[in-house]
């Protein structure tokens, strides 16, 4: 799971307004890009890949020891390349970056520097997110309340993490944040199918259809909104188009929640 050290006490107007004016804007989903004040940096800044690579490890974890970052950037190198590979890195990092405080070394252990100016994507995903977890039950508006925090934090997916980055360390994180996501978005549906927007809630549903095909959460959720607009036979149709899917896929019928959901819908009971 990917580090954070946000906290719930800071509010997400604040929270939102630090991505205008960062010294370093740093976005992760998708192929990833960094903006050191106002000016993205390039291939040629960072020198090495693993420099830029160092950076967003760096954003993802707690304090590292260097054989600890080494073995992940440079998992089939020998104890001495590591040493020569990581210091290297660490350099061209630094001056990327335009400054040795951007990476802070203390008592052996290496972290991004959080006190410095800066904003970063996959952070605020995860402050929304978190600002739904902690919501109280019976609050005023819950729905709108939460609805708007996983709006947010949907918006700020612009494609996986990192994408193209192969490393073992950023499969993990990217498989994290995109079963978060894809929960995000079931949950966004959910709570606007509460509200009686059927068409939203299903546009929604269909988009984390289509980031995975499998996931019979969306399934189900867009089989009751299609048959709370009348379209029971489309509702049906999704369902047999799931099972087809899986039937091709994995040789295995869907689950039982999605048959029950299915069979009621046959027979007329739209829950």
């Amino acid at each position: 799971m990917i580090y954070s050290p946000l906290v719930s006490s800071v509010s997400s107007d604040l929270f939102d307004e630090w991505a205008e004016t960062p010294e370093l804007l740093i976005r992760a989903f998708g192929p990833g890009r960094v903006e050191l004040q106002g000016r993205v940096l390039t291939s040629s800044d960072w020198t090495y890949s693993k420099s830029r690579e160092m950076l967003f490890y760096l954003l993802s974890n707690p304090p590292r020891t260097k054989e600890k970052i080494g073995l992940a950037l440079w998992p089939d190198a020998s104890t001495a390349q590591l040493h020569d590979y990581f210091r290297i890195s660490l350099y061209h990092l630094r001056h990327a970056l335009g400054s040795s405080d951007w990476v802070l070394h203390e008592e052996g252990l290496y972290a991004f520097n959080r006190a410095q100016p800066y904003w970063y994507d996959v952070e605020a995903f995860e402050f929304h997110l978190s600002l739904v977890q902690l919501a109280p039950e019976g609050a005023a508006a819950p729905l709108h309340l939460a609805g708007d925090h996983l709006d947010r934090a949907a918006s700020l997916y612009g494609g996986d993490f990192l994408d193209g980055t192969e490393s073992e360390w950023c499969q993990l994180i990217r498989a994290d944040l995109l079963r978060k996501y894809l929960q995000a978005l079931v949950a966004w549906a959910g709570l606007l199918s509460q509200d009686g927007e059927y068409r939203q809630a299903s546009e929604i549903y269909r988009r984390a259809i289509a980031k995975d095909g499998f996931l019979e959460a969306a399934h189900r959720g867009l089989m009751r909104c299609y048959a709370r607009q009348g379209e029971l036979g489309q509702a049906l149709r999704q369902y047999r188009s799931l099972a087809a899917l899986l039937q091709a896929e994995f040789d295995a019928p869907p689950d039982p929640e999605t048959v029950d959901l299915y069979e009621s819908l046959r027979s007329g009971v739209h829950n």
